[in-house]
């Protein structure tokens, strides 16, 4: 198995294409052709690990299925509560569909994948209009749990913010 850096690398693609001023707030995008639906990846780590370069190794089993794939970072806790960060999943999607449409004219809608984290990501923004439909794999979807552990010393979660 390629690593994701080696995948970078052999893959055509544009990375680190950016829709916010943080270097988190960028996306990879792998086009597998103007008619290709368009999966897009939301990384897991606990809302404060990781990165989209971490993840590049599922694009090539995507390209071979015609299917374009982005994967989008985002700015981490402790530097972004939960709100910035569904702020910038949400921002982020909206900059795709921007690109997308210039190059294509046409835009098809999202589908998402999350694991862990990014599920819980995924699940936030489902109402988003151009967001078709995602999976969520292994999520964390009850945040009331992670208010009262050790993860929450950077989320800084509460009642008053309802940031859960």
């Amino acid at each position: 198995m390629q690593t994701s850096a080696e995948i970078r690398e052999r893959v055509r693609g544009e990375t680190d294409i950016a829709y916010g001023l943080h270097p988190r707030q960028s996306y990879d995008f792998f086009s597998a052709g103007n008619n290709s639906p368009i999966m897009v990846y939301i990384h897991g780590g606990f809302w404060q690990f990781r990165s989209k370069d971490d993840f590049s190794f599922i694009v090539p089993s995507l390209l071979d299925l015609g299917i374009s794939v982005a994967i989008l970072g985002y700015r981490l806790a402790p530097d972004a509560t939960m709100d910035h960060i569904v702020s910038d999943i949400r921002v982020g999607l909206n900059a795709i569909e921007k690109k997308v449409r210039s190059e294509r004219g046409l835009f098809p809608g999202f589908h998402l994948i999350g694991w862990s984290a990014g599920a819980h990501l995924v699940a936030s923004v489902l109402d988003q209009a151009n967001v078709k439909g995602g999976f969520c794999i292994s999520g964390v979807y009850d945040l009331e749990p992670i208010r009262n552990c050790y993860v929450n010393d950077k989320l800084r979660l509460n009642h008053e913010t309802h940031q859960f």
